[in-house]
């Protein structure tokens, strides 16, 4: 694991976790706690301490770099994370609620099995991003690049692709309801086995180098606005 000072942002999600600022091990301290808030009621019971921390959210850390850091099964909520750097950062079973990764550089960074609710990924550059088998709720993609990226077996519901660049990704065996895929570029990516494609809003995505794609989800999405050239 890569040797950091750790930045401020990561500090201020430790205070919301109970975790000593001071103590130079704000990440493994996070672990520590993770067991506890990854329950069900985790989130609700420290719902106090969330909200004595809001006045130090909201920030926006452009500087923040936590390239190659092993962040697995961190819990964070609401940090602006805009502009830093994650690039081939280790995220799985991560659970994030909130968080503002726009214009983030997010190449190669690891989210395998992670839960991850209302984020912001606007512009990011997630290149060879690994999602499989994650569960994605109401994110947000728009203008994104996500060429080569994996969500296999991922849960995306209601995830918004809109203009973003999604060539040679690979969707595998993932759940499509509700997500939005409006002027996004689709070239070489891979759709077996995709689940509630009808619900996905295909208008304006442009279509090529479809071999990868069932021939029902290649049909379905040129009939409902797809385009191939």
């Amino acid at each position: 694991m890569k040797k950091f000072t750790i930045p401020m942002a990561l500090c201020l999600a430790c205070m919301v976790f109970g975790a000593d600022a001071g103590s130079g091990n704000q990440v493994a301290a996070i672990k520590a706690k993770n067991k506890d808030l990854r329950r069900a009621d985790g989130p609700a019971k420290k719902a106090t301490e969330i909200q004595k921390a809001k006045a130090y959210f909201g920030f926006k850390e452009s500087t923040i770099d936590l390239n190659q850091v092993d962040l697995k099964k961190v819990v964070i909520f609401t940090v602006d994370f805009t502009g830093g750097n994650f690039q081939s950062a280790f995220m799985d079973d991560a659970y994030l609620e909130l968080c503002n990764f726009k214009n983030a550089k997010m190449g190669s960074v690891r989210f395998q099995k992670a839960v991850i609710n209302r984020c912001d990924f606007t512009s990011a550059d997630l290149a060879k991003a690994d999602f499989a088998n994650a569960k994605l709720n109401t994110c947000n993609f728009t203008n994104a690049k996500l060429s080569g990226a994996d969500f296999e077996n991922a849960t995306l519901k209601g995830v918004n692709f809109t203009g973003a660049n999604v060539s040679a990704v690979y969707f595998t065996n993932a759940d499509l309801a509700g997500v939005t895929f409006k002027d996004a570029v689709l070239n070489g990516s891979d759709f077996t086995k995709v689940k509630n494609y009808k619900s996905a809003n295909w208008r304006g995505a442009k279509v090529f180098g479809v071999e990868k794609w069932a021939p029902e989800v290649k049909d379905y999405a040129m009939k409902n606005g797809a385009k191939n050239k």
